[in-house]
């Protein structure tokens, strides 16, 4: 019972972990570009997440 807790909020933070930096690549490229950009913001959060 207690494993299945304990293992449901660690995905739960990943996941939000992965979401939010998604989230801030696509920010940093919008406020540099002023356009939406997938492709930059999908480059962004995989140095994000290297880092």
């Amino acid at each position: 019972m207690l494993d299945g807790l304990i293992n449901g909020i660690f995905n739960g933070i990943s996941i939000g972990a992965v979401l939010l930096i998604v989230a801030l690549g696509l920010a940093i490229v919008f406020g540099l570009m002023g356009v939406i950009n997938l492709a930059h913001g999908e480059l962004m959060m995989l140095e994000a997440y290297t880092t």
